[in-house]
């Protein structure tokens, strides 16, 4: 009877276990950061769509309950203003940014939608701009007389 003398393992040894776990570390690590990045540009993006939104929104109220809309906007936000008459305002809906996104209106506090649908823009600057910035991203909200929106990368 002959014995068996070769070493046969089965399974892993601690350092091999060790060296896995070390690369599985660095590589969540790197997703992590990666998703922080992505989650505030997407933040910011759905800010900037949701004006573009509210100002096409805005125009067709104006439209078709003949009467005067307006987005007037704030420090933090804005409001969605509507109006039979042009000079009595009642807010319809107020929308507050979030903390780490600052906007800056390029001119004027509000932009008005008369019962034609056009809109009411100051003479300069052109074209008037709506931008939005968390810090690392800069997106602009640049309307149209007619109540479209474009999203743009400056």
């Amino acid at each position: 009877m002959s014995k068996k003398t070769a070493f046969n393992p089965i399974g892993f040894t601690l350092i091999e276990l060790l060296i896995v776990l070390a690369v599985l570390a660095t590589l969540m690590s790197i997703v992590a950061v990666s998703f922080g990045n992505a989650r505030q540009r997407l933040d910011l993006e759905g800010v900037a769509h949701r004006i573009a939104q509210d100002l096409q929104s805005c125009r067709s109220q104006a439209v078709s309950k003949s009467g005067s809309c307006r987005l007037s906007f704030k420090s933090g936000g804005y409001d969605l203003d509507f109006s039979t008459d042009g000079t009595n305002w009642t807010t319809r809906r107020s929308y507050d940014l979030p903390n780490r996104i600052t906007p800056s209106w390029s001119a004027g506090e509000a932009i008005t939608f008369d019962s034609r649908g056009f809109g009411d823009f100051p003479a300069s600057p052109r074209p008037y701009e709506i931008t939005l910035t968390d810090g690392n991203h800069t997106l602009k909200v640049v309307p149209s007389m007619t109540g479209a929106a474009r999203v743009v990368k400056p």
